[in-house]
């Protein structure tokens, strides 16, 4: 359940601010490096800090599972959004997309959602007032 909803939320963001980009651009075909890079951007961010929340509250084996198989989904879903709607579906541009772009996103969501991960659990466990702990 918990991939389910993190891969739902993402893949839905992400689909939106394709969409956004696409309708705001109006077909003139340019390439964008700055969009591109505040999505990927946006994406690590919203990883890191959810990552982060989880890791305040669960245990870190569990975080990192959760989060590797969400960026293993997000590793398919980002080139199929792209392939979709980009003009001229091509089977085998999807496919490029997906042995290429897939391991770079799943890297970058992975990345960020484990080193928030590690944050959130350092938070979790650090000295409150009167000097005590949090179990772990």
């Amino acid at each position: 359940m918990n991939v389910l909803t993190r891969i739902i939320a993402f893949a839905t963001a992400w689909a939106l601010f394709s969409l956004t980009v696409l309708w705001l651009s109006e077909g003139r075909g340019d390439a964008n490096i700055g969009v591109g890079l505040l999505a990927f951007g946006l994406l690590m961010l919203g990883a890191g800090v959810w990552g982060a929340f989880d890791g305040m509250h669960d245990r870190y084996a569990r975080v990192a599972v959760t989060w590797v198989s969400v960026a293993l989904l997000m590793g398919v879903v980002v080139p199929v959004t792209i392939s979709l709607t980009e003009a001229g579906f091509s089977g085998r541009v999807l496919l490029s997309d997906v042995l290429t772009v897939g391991p770079f996103i799943a890297v970058l969501v992975a990345g960020a959602a484990l080193i928030g991960g590690l944050v959130g659990m350092a938070v979790r466990s650090s000295p409150r007032r009167g000097g005590r702990s949090d179990p772990a």
